[in-house]
């Protein structure tokens, strides 16, 4: 028996420019209003999750785990792992 994944709830920052109207609001301020719109959408619990997942576009000079930080700042438990996820094109 495999078992289920389920995406319960997705959301993601604006879109913003190099110096731009967003570029005194750190990626993990951000990441939090994100997580914490999705955990209102989805109606549940940070402590439910099974695990977190941020993706980030550009992740230098932020420091250890954005994923982790995002988490944290979002009030989801901190034993529940989270993993940063970089794709560029």
């Amino acid at each position: 028996m495999s078992e289920r994944l389920y995406l319960v709830a997705a959301k993601r920052t604006p879109l913003g420019r190099f110096l731009g109207a967003l570029c005194h609001y750190s990626a993990v301020e951000l990441g939090s209003h994100a997580a914490r719109a999705a955990l209102q959408q989805s109606g549940i619990d940070g402590g439910d999750l099974d695990a977190v997942i941020l993706g980030q576009s550009l992740p230098a000079g932020q420091h250890l785990s954005v994923a982790r930080q995002t988490s944290l700042a979002a009030a989801i438990a901190d034993d529940i792992p989270a993993s940063s996820v970089n794709m560029g094109s």
